[in-house]
């Protein structure tokens, strides 16, 4: 949506474009399906006078948060090498279009920032292209960008704000600001040096990037009127956000990490980058970027970036996977939702297979984290009890022969020795028996109660499924060789071994993934 004004039936019709230190806009015409431009003083015959004063207040308020196209060629595309040549507006292709305005962008990175991934700079360049089509997604991507001191994090961050869709650049802003600028004008926050923010301002800011990547978050503010009076309003946060935290800052919790792709800066002694960014070529992106915007709302079937997407999401969905190098790829379903808008952008900028390969590494880094949870020691606790009984009781070949005897209690005894061994309890520290019965009600396992001591037992009821899934997730490499699918070969309900076999692997594929080859080519 171009405009996020009270007027939502008629401003997204509107983009401003800068002539200097004046303004014209892009018109969206609904009756013709085209985008053109009008003259700052037409809207007056488009819109009621109070919606033109509305807008033209917007204009003013907003004059310097955010970098405004400053031409519109609709009727011209920009080649990579070339410059701009023409192009049919009823027979281009529009993703051919997009995809050589991408190189421009890969280009321009290459010159100016050093990156230590194979595919940061599709990854970088799939989050730009992306803020200009929020609009079409259900999720919006996080782009963390990490380094240490002097790796060109904030070059980085200031090229974004060039080529963004209204890139809002900050070193300092409160959760107040923020909320309000993604709700009022649809920008796309860049917070530079996150970790130097007031810590009040952090705290509430983590919210916004924790649950504004998913459309429909919002947040609720009571808003004082005068006279004693407030009234409550609701701020939608949905959006894309870039956000730079030194390397070694610990300020961002786990939770908002997990939701966010990183990519990592390199610091080069003696690089040969230059001193001065290229404002003319960003400059070229940027409103080649505006004007593709601008054209898919006039006619978004006729450009065809939304069937992409619905063509994406179904490939992502498929039990079958995604093939790429030779091997079938899945997702689990926090990686899939963003890969969901990052592999449409990368087919719409027909880089489909570099953001693919990223997100293995991805999802190998979220297992990886997944693996050091309090959830994950609390499973690897009841393994470890069930190795002990399976030891002690020779006759017990399988996991599941176990279960009469292990208790929540014995599991909360086991996991305080794990957090000791971590460092992340004293001596004398103590783990409630309760917390630890939740942690592992949340993997989803059932209880029966001893009748004798009161305690609560792991169940045998669902016990393959939910064992093998949590296993697939948190348990170790060697926990898995032992026990992966094995103890499906004990069924305590009767049923046939393979459908119990097919029911566990449907529950498991999402979190499986097939690794890809280590050509990184």
């Amino acid at each position: 949506m171009s405009f996020h004004g009270t007027r939502v039936d008629d401003l997204p019709r509107i983009e401003p474009i800068s002539e200097g230190l004046s303004f014209n806009e892009i018109y969206i015409n609904p009756a013709k399906n085209i985008a053109e431009v009008r003259a700052f003083n037409d809207l007056k015959d488009l819109f009621d006078s109070e919606i033109c004063k509305e807008f033209q207040n917007f204009i003013i308020n907003h004059v310097a948060d955010w970098k405004y196209p400053t031409e519109f060629h609709p009727k011209e595309c920009l080649h990579p090498v070339e410059g701009r040549v023409p192009f049919n507006l009823d027979t281009g292709d529009y993703t051919e279009r997009l995809s050589a305005v991408a190189k421009r962008i890969m280009q321009y990175l290459a010159r100016h920032v050093f990156l230590s991934g194979w595919h940061d700079t599709e990854l970088i360049t799939a989050f730009a292209i992306g803020t200009f089509f929020t609009p079409m997604f259900e999720y919006a991507p996080r782009l963390l960008i990490r380094g240490p001191t002097n790796s060109g994090k904030s070059t980085l961050l200031d090229i974004l704000s060039e080529i963004c869709y209204r890139g809002n650049l900050s070193g300092d802003t409160t959760e107040a600001s923020l909320f309000r600028m993604i709700h009022n004008c649809g920008v796309t926050p860049l917070l530079d040096e996150f970790q130097d923010y007031d810590v009040s301002a952090q705290n509430g800011i983590k919210k916004v990037l924790k649950n504004g990547n998913v459309r429909g978050h919002s947040v609720q503010r009571t808003e004082k009127l005068g006279n004693n009076l407030a009234e409550a309003r609701t701020y939608q946060v949905f959006g894309p956000v870039a956000f730079i935290n030194q390397a070694g800052g610990r300020v961002i919790p786990e939770e908002v990490i997990n939701r966010s792709i990183s990519v990592m800066m390199m610091s080069v002694p003696n690089a040969s980058i230059p001193m001065i960014p290229d404002r003319a070529e960003l400059e070229e992106i940027r409103n080649e970027l505006y004007t593709i915007r601008c054209l898919w709302l006039a006619n978004r079937e006729r450009v065809g970036f939304d069937e992409i997407y619905e063509q994406s999401i179904e490939e992502l969905q498929s039990p079958k996977g995604i093939v790429c190098d030779s091997a079938v790829l899945h997702f689990n379903n926090r990686c899939r939702d963003i890969l969901g808008t990052m592999y449409t952008i990368g087919k719409m900028m027909k880089a489909e297979i570099p953001i693919l390969r990223a997100f293995v590494e991805i999802q190998d880094d979220l297992t990886d984290n997944e693996r050091d949870t309090d959830l994950a020691r609390a499973f690897q606790s009841m393994i470890n009890i069930i190795e002990r009984r399976m030891s002690e009781t020779p006759v017990y070949t399988q996991p599941i022969d176990t279960l009469g005897e292990v208790s929540t209690f014995d599991i909360a005894r086991e996991y305080e020795i794990l957090l000791t061994a971590d460092g992340d309890l004293n001596s004398n520290g103590k783990v409630s028996t309760r917390t630890v019965t939740n942690m592992i009600k949340d993997m989803g396992f059932k209880f029966d109660r001893d009748r004798y001591t009161n305690h609560s037992l792991i169940s045998r009821k669902r016990f393959d499924i939910i064992f093998q899934t949590n296993l697939g997730r948190y348990g170790t490499e060697e926990s898995i060789r032992k026990y992966g699918k094995a103890s499906l070969t004990t069924n305590n309900d009767g049923s046939d071994d393979s459908v119990v076999r097919s029911m566990c692997q449907d529950a498991e594929s999402p979190n499986n993934l097939t690794r890809i080859g280590e050509d990184k080519e």
